[in-house]
């Protein structure tokens, strides 16, 4: 694992078409790395594969993906415009923790597994649409998003972890789903822009 971490003049990533799986820290502390394209072989993101990579804008996650692990993504802070294919089936905790420079997250019908604080402080996010694959908004999974505005939660979601949308402060207006049965401690606490739900 690490194959490539700390290549610390790497612009540019094309992975070859043989390759199903990307390991643990791959690319970690690759810190002018800007653009990845992936081949559709790819199946799994693994563990902090590219963790603090601060200049990341560009990377396809194509259709086979089905498993982003724990801060795959951490600290991206340049990276924008991500597409989830319909397939992936799991994101794990703090997977894309300050990515503050996306600006919209739309999660597929096909995620069935997110971990807890997997999109914390993505401070640039302004449309949040969570589908109804998803059971369980995991505790403070979306806090810090301060510049959301709003929120649909699609039928299906039933629990909203402690903490999940805490810290909100822009957000005006939450839809919530008809078949939400758990609210969790403080789940919108510090939303303080909030006015319907």
């Amino acid at each position: 694992w690490g194959c490539f971490s700390e290549c610390y003049n790497l612009k540019r990533a094309v992975l070859p078409q043989s390759l199903t799986e990307l390991p643990q820290e791959m690319f970690a502390d690759c810190s002018v790395l800007e653009e990845v394209v992936l081949p559709d072989s790819v199946t799994v993101i693994g563990f902090a594969c590219f963790s603090r990579c601060q200049n990341l804008k560009r990377i396809n996650l194509t259709k086979n993906l089905q498993t982003i692990y724990n801060r795959a993504f951490r600290y991206c802070a340049s990276l924008e415009n991500l597409s989830f294919p319909q397939g992936l089936k799991s994101i794990g905790e703090v997977a894309f923790v300050g990515c503050d420079s996306l600006t919209e997250i739309s999660l597929p019908q096909s995620l069935e597994t997110l971990g807890k604080e997997a999109f914390r402080d993505c401070k640039g996010v302004k449309t949040l649409e969570l589908s109804g694959g998803l059971y369980v908004v995991p505790n403070y999974a979306f806090s810090g998003l301060v510049s959301l505005e709003k929120l649909t939660l699609g039928e299906g979601i039933c629990a909203l972890g402690r903490g999940a949308f805490s810290g909100c402060t822009s957000l005006r207006t939450a839809e919530l789903a008809p078949s939400l049965i758990t609210i969790g401690d403080d789940a919108l606490a510090d939303c303080t822009a909030l006015e319907s739900v």
